[in-house]
């Protein structure tokens, strides 16, 4: 679940685009230009080799879409189209999908919620250029029998899905999952392993930790923050939240540096709290907020926004990846890519795509 509300331009470079593109039916696969993603909300991204593949979707429709560029940003394929009930029961209004990705070795996993349907888990071993529908029969819970998938986490050859029901494992490649959720309060926003153990995030029921693989969990933080995302660098884990319970502006991000037995502020230079997305790449940590991205290099002690000077400064990001060159932001109004070299104190990028590997 993510919350934002932002109307911006779209900068690529230096320059600035204005348009928007009328979305072909399911089955059609045009070339796209980063001016007519603008037209789309970009709800997840990632990042591998000098490939970006990105979630898109557009309220008031029925279907969700990837998209795949091989030139860093500049011009987009539409590779695939999924159809979702976005549309609640009784009420006027839309149930944004959720997508979240994994980089396992070659292969890309891509989870798509489907609103209120059971969402779904699809595999590309050709690098984003066509996916393949796993065919996952979840297992029936809740009032909606819905399975939207928020997160993924990979431990060897274990991966974990953080969904709407809590935490699933899979150890045969994403065939077939089981639920891990003993002790464990759902929803499940983020989910990472740290040492030996598993870490999740919940949306408003606080911070578990599992110390055998899943099988059973034990609350860390009973605080009743929306979290949002989950990851760690070393022994120090960090948690982005989008606001405390029913209080806007009131999130930011957190710190644990006992396995999560506590949990500090770790926000300073952060000037908006409501946090959609957190990331690490290597040494750098990287928080999507509700008006633009920051950056911290020293473990989340300081934070420097990421400026451009422009009308992007006050965009929503809603998601974040990081290529070996560049950071690559989805946000309300398609994709922006900057080059790595131009955010001022960011390390080098040893571990390239780490927040896929580590968790999100």
């Amino acid at each position: 679940m993510k919350h934002n509300q932002s109307v911006f331009l779209l900068l690529f470079g230096m320059s600035l685009f204005a348009g928007c593109n009328n979305l072909v039916g399911p089955g059609n696969h045009p070339i796209w230009t980063q001016e007519e993603l603008q037209s789309l909300e970009i709800r997840g991204v990632c990042a591998t080799g000098d490939v970006i593949i990105a979630a898109a979707y557009r309220p008031n429709t029925s279907y969700a879409y990837l998209f795949r560029s091989a030139d860093n940003g500049a011009t987009w394929a539409m590779v695939d189209s999924f159809g979702v009930d976005n549309h609640s029961p009784g009420l006027s209004l839309w149930i944004y999908p959720s997508f979240a990705f994994l980089v396992y070795g070659a292969d890309i996993f891509a989870g798509i919620g489907g609103g209120i349907n059971r969402g779904n888990i699809y595999l590309s071993t050709d690098n984003g250029i066509t996916w393949n529908d796993k065919g996952i029969d979840w297992p029936e819970t809740g009032e909606n029998q819905s399975e939207n998938i928020n997160s993924f986490c990979a431990v060897g050859q274990d991966i974990f899905a953080g969904t709407f029901h809590g935490i699933f494992l899979s150890t045969d490649h994403a065939a077939t999952w089981k639920a891990a959720n003993t002790e464990l309060v759902s929803p499940v926003e983020g989910v990472s392993s740290v040492g030996g153990d598993l870490f999740a995030c919940t949306e408003g029921n606080g911070i578990f930790a599992s110390a055998d693989d899943g099988s059973t969990w034990v609350r860390t933080d009973t605080v009743n923050y929306i979290f949002v995302s989950l990851t760690a660098i070393g022994d120090d884990i960090f948690a982005g939240a989008f606001q405390f319970y029913e209080k806007p502006s009131t999130g930011g991000v957190f710190r644990s540096t006992n396995n999560g037995a506590t949990w500090f502020h770790s926000d300073s230079g952060l000037t908006n709290h409501e946090l959609n997305t957190l990331i690490v790449s290597g040494a750098n940590l990287y928080a999507g907020t509700n008006s633009g991205t920051f950056v911290s290099t020293n473990l989340g002690a300081s934070w420097t926004f990421n400026s451009n000077n422009s009308a992007s400064d006050s965009m929503a990001v809603l998601a974040l990846a990081v290529s070996s060159s560049s950071l690559i932001e989805g946000t309300l109004h398609g994709v922006w890519v900057y080059p790595l070299s131009q955010l001022a104190g960011v390390k080098s990028e040893t571990n390239r795509n780490q927040q896929q590997r580590k968790g999100g």
